[in-house]
C-alpha cells in the first residue's frame, strides 16, 4: 500500500547463517536470526558489487532512501519512494549483500506497493 505521501512500506527481516554450507553427510546448522540493532540501509538504484559482496567505499549519500535497525528478531522496516533500491547491511569494514544481479551490480528490488517481504542474508560466517 501506498501511503498519502507517496512512500511504500518495505518490510523484510535478517538472517545470520554461519559454518559449512559444503554438501555432506552432517546437516549444515539452521540459519539465525540477526538479533537487534543491525543496520539496514536503502541506496537508490543500482550499486557496482565489482564481483565482491563488500562495498567498502562511502555511499553515494545523495542516493540514500532510507536505513533501519532491527527488532529482536531480526525485522526491519523501511519507507521508500518506488523504483529501483539496492538494500545493504552495514558490518565492520563496509556494507555486505552476497546477492548479485549478473550485469555486474548487486541485486536490487523494485519497490512497489505490495512487494513481498525481503530476506536479507549475512553469510560472511559461511563457508560454501
Amino acid at each position: 500500500m501506498t501511503r498519502p505521501d507517496g512512500l511504500v512500506p518495505v518490510e523484510g527481516w535478517l538472517e545470520r547463517v554461519d559454518g559449512n554450507r559444503m554438501p555432506g553427510p552432517a546437516p549444515a546448522p539452521a540459519a539465525t536470526t540477526a538479533g537487534p540493532g543491525r543496520q539496514v540501509l536503502a541506496i537508490g538504484g543500482t550499486l557496482p558489487a565489482a564481483a565482491q559482496p563488500l562495498w567498502t567505499a562511502p555511499l553515494p549519500a545523495d542516493r540514500l532512501l532510507g536505513q533501519a535497525s532491527t527488532d529482536g528478531q531480526g525485522r526491519f522496516r523501511l519507507l521508500l519512494p518506488p523504483g529501483p533500491a539496492t538494500l545493504l547491511i552495514a558490518v565492520p569494514g563496509g556494507y555486505w549483500l552476497n546477492r548479485f544481479d549478473g550485469r555486474g551490480d548487486f541485486a536490487s528490488l523494485q519497490v512497489q506497493p505490495g512487494l513481498a517481504p525481503v530476506r536479507l542474508v549475512d553469510d560472511r560466517g559461511a563457508v560454501f
